[in-house]
This record gives structure tokens, C-alpha cells and sequence, in this order.
């Protein structure tokens, strides 16, 4: 039971830990911490936090994650139009 226990500590400690944004190295924790401060969209993350303002490839999981803390109706994704 102990054993079980740790490891799902573990577990979660790990995934507060992890990096969404490489490009910036911005964790999902201070991610998580401004969403949670009223950052309702992926740009406002970005502007807050630098993550997603780089390449863009983490935007998909901060967008998840702005609607896991304000639902679905609170994430506004602001998409960037890349010239090709």
C-alpha cells in the first residue's frame, strides 16, 4: 500500500514538473499557475510566460490545458497565420 502510495506522489510531482514549452523552458506548473491567475487563452498564457510564443508547437497542449482550468467555453486559441 506504501509502495502504491509513493508512487503515485511521485507521479504527480513528475507531472508538475514537466516542460510544455522547450523553446522558452517554461514548466507546466508556471503554466498552470497562470492560467490559474485568469490567463483564459493561449496567447494570454504566451504573454504572461513566454510559452507558445516561439515555434507554437506546445500551443495544442496549453490550449488543453487553459480549457482543463476555465472549460471549454473559456479557452479562446488564437491561431498565428505563418507565412509560407
Amino acid at each position: 500500500m506504501l509502495k502504491l502510495l509513493l508512487k503515485v506522489e511521485f507521479n504527480v510531482l513528475l507531472s508538475e514538473s514537466m516542460i510544455v514549452c522547450l523553446c522558452k523552458g517554461v514548466s507546466s506548473h508556471m503554466v498552470r499557475d497562470v492560467i490559474e491567475d485568469g490567463a483564459d487563452s493561449v496567447e494570454a498564457v504566451g504573454s504572461a510566460c513566454g510559452a507558445g510564443t516561439d515555434c507554437g508547437g506546445c500551443t495544442g497542449q496549453i490550449e488543453d490545458m487553459v480549457e482543463e482550468v476555465h472549460g471549454t467555453e473559456g479557452c479562446r486559441r488564437h491561431l498565428r497565420v505563418v507565412a509560407a
